[in-house]
């Protein structure tokens, strides 16, 4: 228990816990209970260093219960700010209130003349801003380039604004990190905060009923220490609506059966690298899509670097790694600086409007996500002795040069785990197939637990090498 807890909720707070029990959809568990209880002493007693953390596994009802907070905290005439670190998952944050989420990256930075991105002032009063998928964030040792750092010094620039970051470690936790840093006690102690943490563990009833949310609290299990049986064996046949076992020979006729049932923006296949998902694309490309195109009208794809030059006439000019477009047209592709290139207009979800930009098509077929530091730098020196003039001026064409600062893209039909997160999708295709029984470990079961638990409506295990029963 922390020290807080000890202390009664305010008149304000009673009236605040009161008019969130109301707007719950049922009756909160106990569990639920004691965090929305003291969700309701952080927004009105905090302290100007306390950050709440609320650790939430899939299945317990934390979407519910903080939709139920933030619309009472409307209500209640406060002020709330809803953030997530990609669009999609702040798409799927809105969802669950009537108050619409915006990306962390969007809220935080503003491009530079030069080319790059400066943190944007805080001018928020008496504001809580409200972090999902805060097991995404990442963190460095240098501020810049550290996401959670820039996120904790915007929201102390306010006045007497709050912040609540919540997730799910047992989610993969942010590329080339071995924990989810922002939901980490020690971690947000040594950036001179004051934690206050809660857990939700206890699956909902709801949640047994689903083969999804049964077989992820079974994952889980063997990532968090609980009790488990001896060897994880999944699922299905209890589940026959939830969960489908698929050869990979069937996985054409699933496809396209998901396709006329529930949509392209309804259906994922996740896998396990760049390599897998380059090869599934094409084979969903070809064999069920009929196109033969390096990249077509209509096609989705997925943004692979941030990126905030072609939409840097709009205030909040981000489009981020992990964003999702569909193409409205396609231009002539054309090569430069070794590497090909192509002018297109894209519409991104809740973004208002297409947005023109120009792709870099190398980037589509590549077995990394996008360049690496290493060719970005050797790209930038290309097109920096492209231009005349002295030093400063080549380097102020170089950094707004259309060609260095397109848009690093990949086909989004099959994406890794780490692009899925944050999204959810109504059937999600899993690609399981030569993954050794040796690999059966701690990394394992994150992967798989974060690929089950972004499917709201079925699952699809194709060609799984661990017993499904």
């Amino acid at each position: 228990m922390n020290d807080h807890e000890l202390t009664p909720l305010t008149q304000q707070g009673q009236a605040l816990h009161s008019l969130a029990r109301q707007l719950f959809p049922f009756a909160p568990t106990d569990e639920q209970d004691e965090v929305l209880t003291d969700l309701c002493r952080f927004a009105t007693d905090r302290l100007p260093r306390d950050v709440f953390v609320l650790n939430g596994f899939a299945g317990t009802g934390k979407t519910t219960l903080m939709g139920a907070y933030v619309n009472a905290l409307r209500r209640a005439g406060a002020k709330v700010v809803l953030l997530a670190p990609t669009g999609r998952a702040a798409k799927v944050f809105s969802n669950s209130s009537t108050l619409p989420a915006g990306t962390i990256h969007r809220r935080l930075f503003r491009p530079t003349e030069q080319g790059g991105y400066t943190l944007a002032p805080n001018r928020s009063e008496d504001t809580l801003f409200v972090v999902d998928e805060a097991s995404l964030i990442g963190d460095a040792p240098d501020l810049r380039r550290s996401l959670l750092q820039m996120l904790v010094r915007y929201v102390n620039q306010g006045s007497n604004c709050g912040l609540i970051l919540m997730g799910d470690t047992a989610q993969l936790p942010p590329v080339g990190q071995e924990q989810s840093v922002a939901m980490n006690r020690d971690r947000l102690v040594s950036l001179g905060l004051a934690p206050w943490h809660h857990v939700l563990s206890t699956p909902l009833r709801q949640a047994a009923e689903s083969g999804v949310l049964y077989n992820a609290t079974l994952v889980r299990r063997f990532i968090t220490g609980e009790p488990h049986p001896e060897s994880l064996i999944l699922e299905a046949s209890r589940f026959p609506d939830d969960v489908t076992v698929v050869p990979g020979e069937e996985l054409e006729d699933y496809y396209t059966s998901s396709l006329s049932r529930v949509g392209h923006d309804g259906t994922i296949v996740i896998t396990r690298s760049n390599w897998r998902a380059n090869l599934i694309n094409n084979d969903i490309r070809v064999r069920i899509l009929d196109t033969e195109e390096e990249i077509g009208s209509g096609e989705h794809i997925l943004v692979t670097r941030n990126n905030y030059y072609w939409a840097r006439q709009e205030r909040n000019a981000l489009l981020a790694n992990g964003d999702m477009a569909t193409v409205n047209w396609i231009g002539q592709a054309e090569e430069r600086y070794g590497y090909r290139f192509a002018d297109a207009e894209l519409t991104f979800p809740g973004r208002q409007g297409p947005v023109a930009a120009k792709l870099m098509l190398s980037t589509l077929y590549t077995d990394t996500p996008n360049l690496s530091p290493r060719e970005m730098a050797d790209f930038h020196g290309k097109v920096l002795y492209s231009y005349e003039g002295d030093l400063n001026e080549k380097m102020r064409q170089a950094d707004n040069d259309p060609y260095y600062n397109a848009l690093q893209v990949k086909h989004a039909y099959c994406v890794t785990c780490h692009k899925a997160q944050g999204g959810q999708w109504r059937h999600v295709y899993i690609d399981m197939a030569g993954i050794r029984t040796d690999a059966f470990g701690e990394d394992f079961y994150r992967w798989l637990y974060t690929a089950l638990t972004r499917s709201t409506e079925r699952v699809f295990l194709i060609n799984p090498t661990l017993p499904v029963t």
